[in-house]
């Protein structure tokens, strides 16, 4: 009887803990490490189409729009704060993208 116990005791506590471990293992697997996440993020405002200028915080498609009719009329942007110069486009458009935004 105590070998029954004692058997049905560890059983219970296996299965116990078998779900606590795979959910730490899920929550391991699910983390991206920063750099990889800013490489995936990272916008060439000068090859960029349409949806991939919509990646950018606030740029949705009338602001990605004006971005690439910027472009077509006056070339490749020379450095990020020039895109300032886009209607609609501010100071706080570089705070929220700078170091999302490349040449």
């Amino acid at each position: 009887m105590k070998r029954f116990k004692l058997v049905t005791l560890l059983v219970g506590m296996l299965g116990a803990a078998s779900p606590l471990m795979a959910a730490d293992g899920m929550s391991q697997q699910n983390v991206t490490p920063k750099s990889q996440q800013q490489v995936a993020s990272m916008v060439n405002i000068n090859k960029a189409n349409i949806d991939q200028l919509q990646q950018l915080k606030g740029v949705g498609k009338k602001k990605a729009q004006a971005i690439m009719k910027y472009r077509q009329t006056n070339g490749e942007f020379k450095t990020v704060e020039q895109i300032t110069e886009v209607s609609g486009i501010g100071e706080n458009f570089i705070k929220l993208n700078g170091k999302n935004i490349a040449l």
